[in-house]
């Protein structure tokens, strides 16, 4: 029988991916979530770019996954193409960590959030 969505049979609690762009200001309400979460036996995991390693390594989470990232820089076509293809391996690259993490929920601490809950019966419940 396959494993639920979210859990394996060695992983007994759900597995909920953070994901946090680099900066203080995204990571630091990450943290705080990733702890909340953890206190309730959930496990997490953190998605990021590779700014996030200037904070050290002291995250809350079970591994930290270091996703390709850029931002748009000027109209130089060659600036913009670069940044488009960099964009595109962070797609393909947190697309192929999801598919192979198969995690409960992928939550964005950030006003704009997306959540998206695979598989309801194997979420966390909701933080109060």
């Amino acid at each position: 029988m396959a494993a639920p969505t979210g859990a394996s049979p060695q992983r007994a609690s759900p597995l909920v991916v953070v994901a946090a762009g680099g900066t203080g200001g995204h990571l630091f309400p990450a943290e705080a979530l990733s702890i909340a979460l953890s206190k309730r036996g959930i496990i997490v995991d953190l998605a990021t770019d590779e700014r996030a390693t200037r904070y050290g390594g002291a995250f809350p989470a079970r591994a930290t996954h270091i996703v390709p990232s850029d931002t748009f820089r000027g109209r130089n076509p060659f600036s913009v193409a670069r940044t488009a293809l960099v964009l595109g391996s962070g797609v393909l690259a947190g697309l192929g960590l999801l598919r192979d993490l198969r995690p409960a929920a992928v939550i964005v601490p950030d006003p704009g959030c997306i959540c998206s809950v695979r598989d309801r019966q194997s979420a966390p419940p909701p933080l109060r």
